[in-house]
């Protein structure tokens, strides 16, 4: 179906047949493209975003109503981050207050809810929309929520759920919930809390449509029942992503929507030496300096982002960021301020946890104006940096700087999802892109590029068996297939993972020869009520906080069977009143119970698997002691 909706794209103007008026559809022509995308046209024709009231005024209805489905049945939408579902969002709650039905917008971050609030009230104050926003640090809109005076409110999940915990009536009036970063179901924060917010809403307003919004993740099969949803998805990319690995000076890559491959010269293999990850990083970015491109560097930790950074800086001649040092010194004084002017002194900068919200704000502005042109962050804040970038770099590596982390393993494995989503990073969707000097970009330029530096032939076959073997067997399918095959499927994915990657590249010891292991015990975990201070992991003692005891205790009763965080909070904190608090530290326990075993039993990749497996975590359910009868001594 893909292939078709490219090849026949839909006129945003042809919207104004489905109820829309011209004025609207002026507006979002100007702010996005006279052509819907794919998702989009999709989401419209064969979904039925559009179709509230259109029967009553004698409009078209989309063909899913036009066929007796439900036309105000749930809708999950899965694409790759920049792929053009948040207008899906946009277009279907501007219907709904059109027809003045109250809708609200949910995001999982303040900057999140700042910036969509802006993006409304700019797009659409004219219209008369009285538009509101709620999150930790904006409050004056509160009472209007609660009062249901607003047509349209942008909220972040914790103060969502604050109202409805505290206002049962607040939902009375709203006719459409939008949930944008659906992904974040599987984080341990935020994702009982969302779980939480929705058996909350089906039970007291089961009619409320809700559209869910989602880059790719895992257990997609358990969302769509939670959610009660049809499912929409798309693997097309609005910008054309180059995925690639750089070997010997050449960017050989395959382009995401075309699947056809290619092959760039960065540099020449002379200017590097074999097994030296600093050249092959210093050099790939020189060559993006030059070409007045931006890049996006990734490391697994916030101090080798630092590092990395000022690696960079010290050995590349990058033009100075002179706006951005301008408003870094009239900003407040911090601990990172000074380190980032002089960073800033070569267009570069880092991007972690210390950061103030000013100063990531600032970096953020400063790289959509092109001024900064390198920025290394961390993985775990991808989704956190608000701007794109011509190029991202996932660096992983075992020479030089990076060696200890990485036998220490603070370096974490990126599943195919993982990188399918930090590549939504790299491409700039713009009508006419311009740089510092205020070239335009020509359409030959407008495309990403995905990168792996493999700084020898190991890294080149792990990258090619991790990451491109696997892709390019879905390459060969449509995407739904791949949706049915790899994204609702993704224990059969991680079969395949490990019985196609030969057993050194695995876990490659020093001299890339498979580590010779100790037999292991046949009792994998004892826990003892009588020792309620510590657990016994493979023959090696774990010390534990008595919360953390009964909660093992708890699940190790109930082996192999999911406890829900309900059930939990019943048997161990049922004193407690913040549930909310709770879930998080519910989740909080398990991951330090993990580290903890992990400090005594070495912290190999395939041991932080095997952490995950065991104690593992069931997003939107609970928590389950994955183990065998014969591997757990339970007194």
């Amino acid at each position: 179906m893909v292939n078709r909706l490219i090849r026949n794209p839909m006129r945003m103007r042809n919207l104004e047949d489905y109820g829309i008026p011209s004025c609207t559809v002026d507006i979002w022509e100007k702010k996005y493209s006279p052509y819907l995308l794919p998702v989009q046209k999709k989401a419209v024709k064969y979904y039925g975003i559009l179709d509230y009231g259109n029967e009553k005024m004698g409009l078209p209805r989309s063909f899913a109503s036009r066929n007796g489905r439900n036309g105000n049945q749930n809708l999950l939408v899965i694409a790759p981050p920049s792929s053009g579902k948040s207008f899906i969002g946009e277009m279907a709650a501007i219907t709904y207050t059109l027809h003045q039905q109250k809708t609200i917008y949910l995001v999982p971050f303040p900057f999140m809810a700042k910036d969509k609030y802006n993006h409304f009230r700019k797009l659409y104050k004219s219209f008369g929309l009285d538009i509101v926003i709620s999150s930790p640090n904006r409050k004056e809109d509160d009472q209007k929520i609660v009062n249901g005076d607003y047509d349209l409110a942008v909220i972040v999940y914790e103060k969502f759920n604050h109202f409805l915990l505290t206002y049962p009536d607040f939902l009375k009036e709203v006719s459409l919930l939008i949930i944008d970063e659906m992904q974040m179901i599987n984080d341990y924060r935020k994702g009982p809390l969302l779980k939480s917010m929705i058996d909350i809403i089906q039970n007291r307003k089961p009619d409320l449509k809700i559209i869910a919004l989602s880059a790719f993740m895992e257990n997609l099969s358990s969302l769509k029942e939670i959610l009660s949803a049809r499912l929409l998805t798309s693997f097309h990319r609005p910008v054309e992503l180059r995925k690639g690995i750089v070997r010997e000076g050449s960017f050989k890559y395959i382009e995401h929507n075309t699947k056809k491959t290619g092959k760039e010269k960065f540099f020449k293999a002379k200017v590097v030496r074999d097994n030296c990850f600093e050249d092959y990083l210093k050099e790939t970015v020189n060559y993006f300096i030059h070409k007045n491109e931006s890049t996006l560097l990734f490391f697994p930790t916030g101090q080798e982002a630092r590092e990395w950074a000022f690696f960079l800086s010290s050995h590349l001649k990058g033009t100075r960021a002179d706006q951005a040092i301008d408003e870094f010194y009239q900003i407040e004084d911090a601990p990172s301020r000074k380190e980032l002017l002089t960073l800033l002194e070569k267009g570069i900068t880092y991007y972690n946890s210390d950061l103030t919200r000013k100063e990531k704000e600032l970096i953020e502005t400063y790289v959509r104006k092109r001024e900064i042109k390198v920025v290394c962050a961390t993985t775990n804040l991808a989704m956190k940096i608000n701007s794109t970038f011509n190029n991202v770099i996932l660096a992983s590596n075992k020479s030089g700087k990076e060696k200890e982390y990485y036998q220490d393993n603070h370096q974490q494995s990126l599943s195919l999802i993982d990188i399918e989503n930090i590549g939504g990073k790299a491409g700039i969707l713009n009508k006419s892109s311009k740089d510092k000097t205020g070239r335009k970009s020509s359409k030959k330029e407008r495309f990403g590029r995905l990168i792996f530096l493999a700084h020898n032939k190991l890294q080149e076959a792990i990258f090619k068996n991790l990451y491109f073997n696997l892709i390019d067997d879905y390459h060969q399918q449509e995407e739904e297939i791949f949706v049915e095959n790899f994204l609702m499927r993704e224990t059969s994915n991680r079969n395949y993972l490990k019985t196609n990657i030969p057993a050194p590249l695995l876990s490659p010891s020093k001299d890339c020869k498979p580590e010779t292991r100790n037999p292991k015990p046949i009792t994998i975990l004892e826990i003892s009520q009588h020792r309620p201070d510590r657990i016994i992991f493979e023959e090696k003692e774990i010390k534990v906080t008595a919360r953390e005891f009964s909660l093992l205790y708890l699940l190790a009763q109930h082996k192999g069977e999911v406890i829900s965080y309900e059930e939990i909070l019943k048997e161990l904190w049922k004193d407690e009143k913040d549930a909310d608090a709770i879930y998080t530290r519910i989740n909080y326990h398990i991951c330090k119970i993990r580290k903890d075993i992990l400090k005594i039993i070495d912290k190999k990749e395939d041991n932080v698997k095997k952490m995950k497996n065991i104690f593992e975590t069931i997003p939107g359910r609970g928590l389950m002691l994955n183990i065998k009868e014969k591997e757990l001594k339970l007194i």
